[in-house]
């Protein structure tokens, strides 16, 4: 069996020199890889269903750009709507200036 102790991937992981583990470094890897690999998978099923629907390379590229986005519910929209609309609380309330709308 290979002895690892000396390798620069232990280094990494270790707190000190009895071999205890970095959790906290071990979490964030974790959750940096796994982001990663979210949005991977997000611009690549973009891709794929960007490449027939596109009518052009530009729209292409900015259907793969906004992979990650999400559609806002309705609450979120009230809520954006509402700050940039001086505060008002219902939809139908809104008094927004043109530009806002």
């Amino acid at each position: 069996m290979r002895n690892l102790s000396n390798s620069p991937f232990c280094d990494s992981l270790r707190a000190d020199g009895s071999g205890n583990l970095n959790v906290s470094l071990l979490k964030s890897e974790i959750k940096h890889d796994l982001s990663s690999d979210a949005t991977y998978k997000a611009v690549d099923a973009m891709k794929k269903k960007a490449i027939h629907t596109a009518t052009s390379y530009d729209e292409f590229k900015n259907f793969v750009a906004c992979a990650e986005q999400k559609p806002l519910d309705r609450g979120e929209m009230e809520v954006r709507a509402s700050e940039e609309c001086g505060g008002a609380k219902r939809s139908d309330e809104l008094e927004c200036s043109p530009a806002h709308r």
